[in-house]
């Protein structure tokens, strides 16, 4: 096989010089972009990311949160912190990928050499991350931010990521070349699973929040209409490319409606109730959802529950009744309305498991953002009320994008790991409402609260354990 880059001769004055051939490096790099292009989400996305950061999620931050933060102070941060770790994991990752696809074998060939081929995975990595990185600096600049730091900043920023990035990936690939399978990558970085989870954990809250910024002024269709009518976009931009109208094929259509509107019903409910009602005191309740989910599972799916599961449900309905406390002072109607948006999004993944077997994910996702657009659609304009400033569009224009990128997050962890390793750390949005709640409205949940939710959620995941113990034994 050949070298990474062969040495060459020419004349030059009738002597003979050495020089690199570049050959290989090109070869390389015309191949990597034409498996790119084959699937061109995994490059849109890296760079679509960033955009909406500095467009619609950092704005928004900005304005919920009354801060007078400079840009730039989380720039840095965000890049060293999570950019940089998560690109290198990534593409550790996808040299399995490549391996198990047959791409590797096309990269390989001649006049590519395996060393050669490292570099290359290397230079991608922190190709994705400088991309990610003007992208933030270019937006903020067009949109008016001016960046005080020095060159001598600038050139400790740009050195310590580069060595940052070189010694993450060298673990990355050293790790990737000792395992045969993706599914050992990921148990031995957990984090790539894990993480996606804490990030849906926070954008979840986050925006949950914004709606109860919103709530005080707009009313809630309008509110709603705002993050459907954003999600959809978001969707369409990372799967109409690919696939064009045909994503609408669905051979379960009646299912794909009612899953869809039961979806929009949960959405109501729980925007016009959290106006009222606490974020980790809603976030509490909204994790009834999974006990609905085995309450339901025997009358509609047939599945056999069992005595443990029935008590462990019927326990986390008693943790509700702590959290919501009828009967007292601090009772709040609205937290049934909580409750209500429970029991549709229970019987929307009921339902989402009657159409996984029939039809693609991906027409799935498109159904739910495109049923709730146009039934908001034709409601919105009796409600209408235009935006007192340009903070406000620019947070609902937010919705969409944090709960879009939530669901992405969700579904990536998915692909990384089994549901029933990650799953356990959606309750990490818990505490994602804790945090929102505190930096947006001052407030804390009081110790009955704390109770509720550990009841809730220490039920939810002994129904996670028994399910996984008992697919566990049907596979032996």
């Amino acid at each position: 096989m050949a070298t990474a880059a062969a040495t060459t001769t020419t004349t030059h004055g009738g002597r003979r010089a050495k020089g690199i051939d570049l050959g290989p490096l090109a070869t390389l790099a015309r191949r990597r972009f034409q498996l790119t292009t084959r699937t061109p989400r995994e490059l849109l996305v890296p760079l679509l990311t960033p955009i909406l950061f500095a467009l619609v999620i950092a704005p928004a931050l900005k304005a919920a949160l009354h801060t007078s933060s400079a840009y730039e102070s989380f720039v840095a941060i965000g890049t060293i912190g999570l950019l940089i770790p998560l690109n290198t994991m990534f593409a550790g990752l996808s040299v399995i990928v490549d391996r198990d696809s047959g791409a590797q074998r096309e990269l390989l060939a001649a006049p590519v050499a395996r060393g050669l081929l490292v570099l290359g995975n290397l230079a991608v990595a922190l190709a994705v991350t400088a991309i990610q990185l003007v992208a933030l600096i270019a937006v903020a600049i067009a949109r008016g931010i001016h960046f005080g730091a020095s060159a001598t900043g600038v050139g400790w920023f740009v050195a310590t990521s580069i060595l940052f990035t070189v010694g993450m990936y060298g673990a990355a690939e050293a790790l990737a070349s000792r395992v045969p399978k993706q599914e050992e990558y990921v148990a031995r970085v957990p984090v790539i699973a894990i993480v996606p989870w804490f990030l849906a954990g926070s954008l979840f809250p986050i925006m949950n929040g914004l709606v109860k910024e919103l709530g005080n002024t707009y009313d809630s269709m309008q509110v709603v209409w705002a993050r459907v009518l954003g999600h959809l976009i978001f969707v369409l931009i990372l799967f109409a490319p690919a696939r064009g109208f045909a994503i609408l094929k669905s051979v379960k259509l009646p299912w794909q409606l009612g899953r869809s509107l039961l979806l929009l019903a949960s959405t109501m409910m729980f925007f016009h109730a959290v106006k009222d009602v606490p974020l980790a005191k809603a976030a509490s309740i909204s994790f009834t959802a999974p006990l609905i989910v085995t309450l339901l599972a025997l009358p509609i799916l047939g599945e056999h529950i069992g005595v443990p599961r029935l008590l462990a449900a019927l326990v986390g309905f008693a943790g509700v009744l702590v959290v919501i406390r009828p009967g007292t002072e601090l009772f709040q109607w609205a937290s049934l309305l909580i409750v209500g948006s429970a029991l549709c999004y229970a019987l929307y993944q009921i339902f989402t498991r009657k159409v996984a077997g029939f039809d693609a994910p991906e027409t799935s996702v498109v159904y739910s953002a495109l049923v709730g657009t146009l039934v908001t659609t034709a409601i919105v304009p009796f409600i209408w009320t235009t935006p007192v400033n340009w903070q406000d569009g620019v947070i609902m224009a937010s919705l969409g994008v944090f709960g879009g990128l939530g669901h992405y997050c969700v579904a990536r962890s998915l692909t990384y790991a089994p549901a029933n390793i990650v799953a356990p750390f959606q309750y990490f949005q818990m505490i994602g409402s804790v945090v929102v709640g505190y930096l947006m409205q001052a407030h804390l949940p009081d110790g009955w609260t704390w109770l509720g939710a550990a009841i809730i959620i220490g039920s939810g995941l002994y129904i996670g354990w028994t399910e996984t113990r008992s697919k566990a034994a049907v596979a032996r």
